[in-house]
């Protein structure tokens, strides 16, 4: 199954349970994804924000606030808060946040 590359601005209800991905979105601060362990951030775009979580997926890697990603993931809600459930992270090779 491919992804769809999303704009960042169009993670929002309408877009639930899609496959998506997102590119070169900044992190809001330091995250360390461990396999078998939940993790949650947040991505940022100018004024809008996105909380992304692993939910014990095995993802792992350490990221710092302020570094380029690259992330797919499902479009999810979770206490009224859409987010992005998230099948991979990795660093960012792109141009402009998409």
């Amino acid at each position: 199954m491919n992804a769809k590359i999303q704009e960042y601005s169009s993670l929002i209800e309408e877009n639930l349970y899609r496959y998506v991905v997102v590119k070169n979105v900044e992190l809001k601060a330091d995250v360390t994804f461990t396999n078998g362990e939940a993790s949650n951030a947040d991505l940022v775009n100018g004024d809008e924000l996105v909380r992304i979580r692993s939910n014990y997926k095995n993802i792992e890697g350490t990221f710092k606030a302020g570094d380029k990603v690259d992330v797919t993931g499902i479009v999810s809600i979770f206490d009224e808060t859409v987010q992005l459930y998230i099948a991979s992270i990795s660093t960012s090779t792109s141009g402009p946040a998409t």
